[in-house]
């Protein structure tokens, strides 16, 4: 794909709020595939290193990573200081979906030889849930157990299985919340940690629609937060005071610990002599 074939593929995914141009550099980069550079006024500019790629779909996947970064700084208030975020991946996979939807781009699972490959791996993830499962259906009996004996089960959990409170509860959560075990470990520990009923229902609906897990992450990330700029601000300036505050009462105790520490030492000065 040329420059301006790239150019005309990604506006189809999405209109930018700020133009955008395209550079398919005639050379290949060991470290990166390609870059997105912004800065400087008008400058939002997409590099592909065109001799990296054997196909048009990949480099026109590294193409949409590289939107993605664009429609995230220019759109979503990215500062480039961590880009790779929940919400970038999110985008990015948004593009993806409507590039395939359009015939712009392969699913890779469609791609040939992958139908043996995605049956297996799509059955080690199911089994990978059934097993998270079946620990927590047998926590869940250690924890009848230990009540019926009289003796704490957190003791058991973190002395004897040697794990983490916060894992045998998500075990416990995935078992009796019985989740569907096709959709694999991650999956089923973050649809765990949801509370509401509701809502893990239409989470795992999303999961097994086409959705990625980082979509809605995101699409969820942005229903609980609040859309009002002051509502957003004053949170933030909550978390900054709490912050301060915390750091301000730590300096303090550091600031003591530090004068005792040089009072003794004035008074066994003499030891060493």
């Amino acid at each position: 794909m040329t420059a301006d074939e790239v150019t005309t593929a990604l506006l189809e995914l999405h209109e930018p709020k700020i133009d955008f141009t395209v550079s398919n550099l005639d050379r290949s980069n060991a470290r990166t595939n390609g870059f997105y550079r912004f800065g400087a006024p008008g400058q939002h500019e997409i590099f592909l290193y065109g001799k990296n790629f054997t196909t048009d779909d990949a480099l026109f996947w590294t193409a949409m990573h590289e939107y993605a970064h664009h429609i995230m700084v220019t759109e979503r208030g990215a500062t480039g200081t961590r880009s790779h975020t929940n919400a970038f991946w999110a985008v990015l996979h948004e593009l993806a979906g409507i590039a395939e939807a359009k015939g712009l781009y392969t699913n890779p699972a469609k791609a040939e030889g992958m139908a043996a490959v995605n049956t297996n791996l799509t059955d080690l993830i199911r089994q990978s849930g059934e097993l998270l499962k079946s620990i927590g259906r047998a926590l869940i009996e250690a924890q009848t157990t230990c009540k019926k004996a009289g003796v704490r089960f957190e003791d058991y959990v973190m002395r004897d299985l040697k794990q983490t409170l916060p894992w045998a509860t998500m075990c416990m959560k995935a078992a009796g919340y019985d989740l569907p075990a096709e959709l694999g470990e991650e999956n089923i520990k973050m649809v765990a940690a949801i509370k509401s009923g509701e809502e893990r229902a239409a989470v795992v609906d999303s999961l097994e629609g086409e959705l990625s897990p980082h979509q809605i992450k995101a699409a969820r990330a942005a229903v609980n937060k609040p859309e009002d700029v002051a509502a957003r601000l004053e949170l933030e300036r909550k978390r900054l005071a709490h912050t301060i505050a915390n750091l301000s009462d730590r300096l303090e105790e550091v600031e003591a610990a530090l004068e005792n520490v040089r009072g003794k030492g004035s008074e066994n000065a003499g030891d060493w002599a």
